[in-house]
């Protein structure tokens, strides 16, 4: 998990201009969320019997990093931040983490 949060901050110092441009406005907020809802279904995963107290931390935590992720990517030049992108972190983090308990209790079903 430490890895791929790495990554989500390696391709955040990617200077804009450097990034493909907009074919749809505010596709950007789909990847967002592809990304954080890969990175909620990583930390479900990681542990062991999840109970609600600790899904709760996971997801305030992962809100946390997409806020720092933000600050991080303020600060690369031809980037910006924004409170709509931490949403649709929030937002993908959160169905990732469902998503992943979901998948724990067929699983365990089995």
């Amino acid at each position: 998990m430490g890895l791929y949060i790495i990554a989500i901050f390696s391709l955040s110092a990617i200077p804009g201009e450097s990034l493909p441009t907009q074919l749809f406005p505010q596709w950007d907020k789909v990847v967002h969320f592809i990304e954080y809802f890969f990175f909620g279904l990583l930390a479900c995963n990681s542990i062991d019997k999840p109970n609600p107290r600790m899904i709760f931390f996971l997801i305030i935590g992962g809100i946390v990093v997409s806020g720092m992720d933000e600050t991080w990517q303020s600060f690369q030049p031809g980037r910006d931040s924004s409170v709509f992108d931490m949403f649709a972190d929030g937002l993908g983090f959160i169905f990732g983490s469902i998503f992943a308990l979901k998948w724990f209790k067929i699983q365990s079903v089995k």
